[in-house]
């Protein structure tokens, strides 16, 4: 598609035809990281598939300033089967309840991590950095088509 606004279109059919079915599978995948969790200790949070200019740099975010807090994913920046290494992270700021990757951040990711096998954060302080990008996450190659639907890369069953 040459023409930006043909592409524009088609994103916004795409998702008005996909976006619950994909907003379901990263509800099951929140879900799942929840059970690792004591029921009091689970935050109040709705996870949504959005897409996320690339000049932002960032993957996913979370709304802590909204009831219920906001995991807003672009799932169209990496493998469906890392998937659940992105809403750990962005589950981890809701858990925090920060959005700084400090020592808060650090407790619940390591919990998330441990409970559903994802690799452990660094645990040195000059590794802290790291946790802005933990767990890691292999890129989407179809980055580009995700939103348009062609191929697999969009995930089982959406």
């Amino acid at each position: 598609m040459a023409n930006p606004e043909d592409q524009f279109l088609a994103v916004l059919t795409w998702m008005g035809w996909h976006i619950h079915q994909l907003n379901q599978h990263l509800s099951s995948i929140l879900a799942d990281l929840m059970t690792c969790l004591p029921a009091q200790a689970h935050p109040d949070v709705a996870i949504f598939a959005a897409p996320i200019a690339p000049r932002v740099g960032v993957d996913g975010f979370c709304n802590l300033h909204r009831q219920p807090i906001a995991l807003v994913i672009d799932p169209s920046r990496v493998i469906p089967a890392d998937w659940p290494h992105l809403v750990a992270h962005e589950l981890a700021h809701a858990i925090a309840g920060t959005t700084g990757h400090g020592a808060e951040f650090h407790s619940a990711l390591s919990h998330l991590c441990l409970a559903q096998d994802l690799p452990m954060p660094p645990t040195a302080r000059a590794a802290r950095d790291w946790l802005r990008y933990w767990p890691p996450c292999r890129p989407n190659p179809q980055v580009d088509q995700f939103w348009l639907g062609h191929g697999a890369c969009y995930g089982p069953n959406p």
